[in-house]
């Protein structure tokens, strides 16, 4: 019912602010279990070693775009491993993609947040450690941002081949990417073998 002028009676005040209080209370619940799923798969300890297979690694990738390459929610992440590769494929430097946690738990539901960061575990370098903080509901300690590299032993051939398996570009043309890359200028993380990275040719017409 409406008071005088429009105004919501306090019957419906009392409504509103209760429907409030338990839309609330169901988001924290849903934060809270989240951040609970993600702390899990980040700590399970049989995803923890890195993979060097190259047939292995593309096999892990394309199985996660084989499940959720057109699933909603997903397109931001697959954008964003495309312009992480493409931006490391000629580069000796180590390019990190960093990425909030929200990319992966947001996302495509519990079972892309499992399978995103166990593939990402599998078969990258985990390098959340030059992370400042620890954040998450309820004390999660959950690294304020994940962060990601490849094997330096991967060449640019081989980068090429997972970008192969990658959803294409046109199809995420509607997407922003997930996370940012950032290039490790200062070689904290080593550098790739001249032999792995390919020549960027620059031609210049001099008139």
């Amino acid at each position: 019912m409406r008071g005088a002028y429009g105004q919501a009676s306090p019957e419906d005040q009392a409504l509103l602010k209760e429907a409030n209080a338990a839309r609330a209370e169901f988001h924290r619940n849903l934060a809270i279990e989240q951040d609970r799923l993600l702390h899990k798969a980040l700590t399970c300890p049989e995803w923890g070693k890195s993979n060097t297979n190259i047939r292995h690694i593309i096999e892990a990738v394309q199985q996660l775009v084989n499940k959720y390459g057109t699933a909603p929610g997903c397109g931001p992440f697959f954008l964003g491993m495309r312009v992480w590769l493409e931006t490391q494929r000629g580069e000796a430097r180590i390019c990190v993609w960093r990425l909030r946690w929200q990319s992966v738990t947001q996302a495509g539901g519990e079972s892309f947040t499992n399978d995103s960061i166990k593939t990402l575990r599998q078969n990258f370098v985990a390098n959340h450690g030059m992370s400042s903080e620890a954040v998450g509901s309820e004390g999660a300690g959950i690294p304020e941002w994940l962060m990601w590299s490849i094997s330096p032993e991967l060449s640019d051939a081989q980068i090429q081949k997972l970008l192969k398996v990658l959803p294409a570009s046109a199809k995420l043309q509607d997407y922003n990417p997930s996370g940012e890359v950032v290039v490790d200028v200062a070689g904290e993380l080593g550098f790739r073998k001249a032999q792995h990275v390919a020549r960027r040719l620059c031609c210049c017409f001099i008139p």
